[in-house]
């Protein structure tokens, strides 16, 4: 037999060998790829489906549009038929609404509880000389970048949130705040427990939910994500969510920094490129930054420390259309009896006031003081947490 009679012997083998395989043997078992595969089990949660993908689970787009009505309203609606109910899960299926407490100031902190026993703190802060309210929500349980000045950063982390999670968080914000006539919610921060570098991909889908007109339907310049940067490319990773962009700073000097924040494994240079970068392939109406810098006594807030923050900035002032945004947090006290937090204090306003006028007047930045709001009920900056102080 010569050489051409065994090609074609082998190619016929090898074409019966095939269609056995993939279709008579496939067919026979029930295994053709043409038949459906069998929907999961688990229940779906409306919150991360998409208006079509909702309207698919619900036979219709009007369903969709007035389940994401009700959402959006702090609402929990019924989900079409009973079959419908049993695929679908409700915001109380995600998260449930554990404790409230109300501080004197208005602000009110909710402590969520999820289906594995593990909780979050979610904050909403109103604000009567604007006339809106901001909630303040979660990224993970816990966090591992260990900021020595954070209650939350002492709790080490338990684990990521969901997408389902997050944004769960605003329906419970929506729902507390039409119950108790607070004043409405315009914006959201992601500055309550965790690292949102630390969960990219939750983060951004939460983003892109919550932006979405058929969804929360914010706008992305009302959508606040605050990274300490573990990395130079945090930037670009969370530069994919519609949103603004806050660099938690706390002190541009390398030796102070892992000293506030020992994680830290990158020079403050480095991670400033990687913003840099960052700011440099987004579009100028998006090149706004928030600088956040939490003030401690007498190791962060003196004046050689703002003009250290001045030259710091100076790469980002350069980039055509950025602006830059300092806003000043004075440390609100984490109530612990071990660790460096034990020793620090809070800036006289002197001081505070001091830096702020350094930055304005000789750096030319934009400048702001943030005003503290819940510390009495440990719902401010920094004093978030789950667990038990020590």
């Amino acid at each position: 037999m010569n050489k051409q009679k065994k090609r074609v012997m082998l190619n016929s083998l090898l074409c019966i060998f095939a269609w056995n395989v993939c279709i008579a043997f496939p067919f026979a078992f029930g295994l053709n790829s043409a038949t459906p595969r069998p929907s999961s089990t688990t229940p779906l949660s409306p919150l991360s489906l998409t208006l079509d993908e909702l309207s698919l689970q619900l036979g219709g787009k009007g369903r969709a549009q007035a389940c994401w009505e009700a959402y959006r309203s702090g609402t929990d609606p019924i989900l079409g038929t009973e079959a419908q109910q049993r695929l679908l899960q409700r915001p109380p299926d995600v998260a449930t609404l554990h404790h409230q407490t109300t501080c004197h100031d208005g602000t009110t902190k909710l402590l969520l509880q999820l289906p594995d026993n593990l909780q979050v703190e979610t904050v909403i802060i109103p604000w009567p000389e604007r006339q809106r309210s901001t909630v303040c929500i979660s990224s993970q349980v816990g966090c591992r970048q260990a900021c020595t000045f954070c209650l939350t950063g002492r709790m080490g982390l338990l684990r990521n949130l969901s997408c389902d999670e997050i944004v769960s968080q605003v329906y419970w914000a929506q729902r507390v705040v039409k119950t108790t006539a607070m004043l409405p919610i315009e914006n959201v921060v992601f500055m309550g427990l965790g690292e949102p570098a630390d969960n990219v991909d939750a983060v951004v889908a939460a983003a892109e939910c919550l932006t979405d007109p058929h969804r929360f339907a914010m706008t992305p310049r009302r959508v606040t994500i605050s990274t300490v940067a573990p990395t130079p490319d945090a930037f670009a990773k969370l530069n994919r969510a519609p949103a603004v962009l806050a660099w938690s700073v706390h002190a541009t000097r390398d030796a102070l920094r892992k000293q506030l924040v020992p994680t830290t494994k990158y020079s403050m240079t480095e991670l400033r490129e990687g913003l840099v970068s960052t700011l440099e392939q987004r579009s100028k109406r998006r090149r706004n930054i928030l600088l956040e810098i939490t003030l401690l006594d007498q190791i962060n807030d003196s004046i050689e420390d703002a003009q250290h923050l001045v030259e710091f900035c100076q790469p980002l002032v350069a980039i055509p259309g950025v602006r830059v945004i300092v806003n000043l947090i004075p440390w609100n006290d984490i109530q612990v009896q071990t660790g460096a937090a034990a020793q620090y204090r809070k800036p006289s306003p002197e001081r505070i006031e001091a830096f702020q006028h350094y930055l304005i007047q000789q750096g030319n930045l934009r400048c702001f003081i943030r005003t503290t709001r819940g510390d009495d009920e440990l719902a401010a900056c920094g004093q978030l947490s789950t667990r038990n102080r020590s």
